[in-house]
């Protein structure tokens, strides 16, 4: 996972606090100016306040991880996919490779739409392991072979074919080059 200064999870909780203290304020400001009548509509004006602060935070973290995952999808040097029917249901298991030895991987269904939580419930990250010059592997199972001169891949999911989406030439050979 790329290292932050603090997790995301931290700085949300810190931004929650900080709006908790912020909307308290409100209504100790009323009474400050108007006394009851002041704290009264500080009671209101902090509850719309939270309210509309909620959401904005709940949109802001919905948009930040949405974001996230289309940046690490669009990072990737190789796209693989692979399709699998499992009790009635088709599953598809996708691993974008990146160059900075990072992989994320989602399954999906799709003749399903997803809500965001279960995107993010459904990716994961795992290493790209270098194994040769010409070969990469993910968590012991995904197996990706490049042919730099005749610009071919090759991909295996525990040695069976896999479907090679998309690969971004450029980054593949800017990945081999900085390797031994």
């Amino acid at each position: 996972m790329i290292e932050q200064d603090l997790p995301f999870y931290v700085i949300v909780t810190i931004f929650l606090l900080a709006m908790l203290l912020a909307t308290i304020a409100i209504p100790i400001m009323g009474f400050s100016l108007k006394r009851f009548k002041g704290l009264f509509l500080g009671c209101l004006v902090q509850s719309f306040v939270g309210v509309v602060l909620f959401f904005l935070t709940v949109f802001g973290i919905v948009y930040y991880q949405r974001q996230d995952l289309r940046k690490r999808r669009d990072a990737a040097m190789v796209t693989v996919r692979k399709t699998v029917e499992e009790e009635e249901d088709e599953f598809t298991y996708t691993w974008y490779l990146k160059a900075d030895e990072e992989c994320l991987y989602e399954r999906s269904q799709p003749d399903r739409s997803q809500s965001i939580t279960d995107q993010r419930e459904n990716a994961k990250l795992f290493d790209v392991v270098y194994v040769d010059s010409t070969t990469v592997e993910v968590d012991d199972r995904v197996v990706v072979k490049f042919d730099l001169k005749a610009h071919s891949v090759t991909a295996t999911d525990f040695g069976e074919p896999i479907e090679v989406v998309n690969v971004d030439w450029e980054r593949v050979s800017k990945y081999f080059q900085g390797k031994p």
